[in-house]
C-alpha cells in the first residue's frame, strides 16, 4: 500500500474536522466505523486550555453561530474520506477496517489506529458509550448507558 498516499489521506481528514472547529483546540479525536451496511463517524474536540472538556460535532451549531447547514457538509464529506480510506485498503488486498480512531494535536501530531471487529453485534450507540469512555474517560451519566459500559468492561 503506497504510504504517501495514506498519510495524504490521513492529512485531509485531519484538515477537513480542522476546518469545522470555530476556536483554539489542543486535541481532537475522530471516529470512523464501516461495515456493510453501517457507516457512521463523528469527532469531538478538545478546547485550548481546557482539559477534559470535549464538544462533540454535532454540538457546534448550539454553542458557536455556526450553520447547521455547514457541519452537515462536514459530516458528509467526512463519511465521503473515511470510504475512500476505507476503499483504498481493499482495493490495495488489505483486510478493509471495522472501525477507524484519530487523534490530532494542536502541534500535528497524528496518531491513527484501525480496529477489525464486526460491529452487526452492537448498537451503533452502545459503539459510541464505550468509545467515548476508552478514548475520552468520559463515564456516561445515565443509567441505561451505565448499564452499557459496565457490561463491557465486565466482558474485557
Amino acid at each position: 500500500m503506497n504510504h504517501e498516499k495514506l498519510d495524504s489521506m490521513y492529512q485531509s481528514i485531519a484538515g477537513l474536522i480542522i476546518s469545522a472547529i470555530p476556536e483554539e483546540w489542543s486535541k481532537l479525536f475522530i471516529y470512523g466505523e464501516l461495515q456493510d451496511d453501517v457507516q457512521s463517524s463523528y469527532f469531538f474536540y478538545c478546547p485550548e486550555n481546557e482539559s477534559g472538556k470535549y464538544i462533540q460535532i454535532f454540538d457546534i451549531p448550539d454553542l458557536f453561530e455556526v450553520d447547521n447547514d455547514f457541519i452537515d457538509q462536514i459530516h458528509e464529506q467526512l463519511d465521503d474520506k473515511l470510504f475512500s480510506l476505507w476503499n483504498e485498503f481493499k482495493q490495495n488486498d488489505n483486510e478493509p477496517w471495522t472501525t477507524f480512531n484519530m487523534s490530532v494535536d494542536s502541534n500535528g501530531k497524528l496518531k491513527v489506529n484501525f480496529g477489525y471487529k464486526d460491529l452487526s453485534n452492537t448498537s451503533h450507540h452502545d459503539r459510541m458509550i464505550v468509545w467515548q469512555y476508552e478514548n475520552l474517560g468520559l463515564v456516561p451519566t445515565r443509567e441505561s448507558d451505565k448499564e452499557v459500559l459496565q457490561k463491557h468492561l465486565n466482558l474485557n
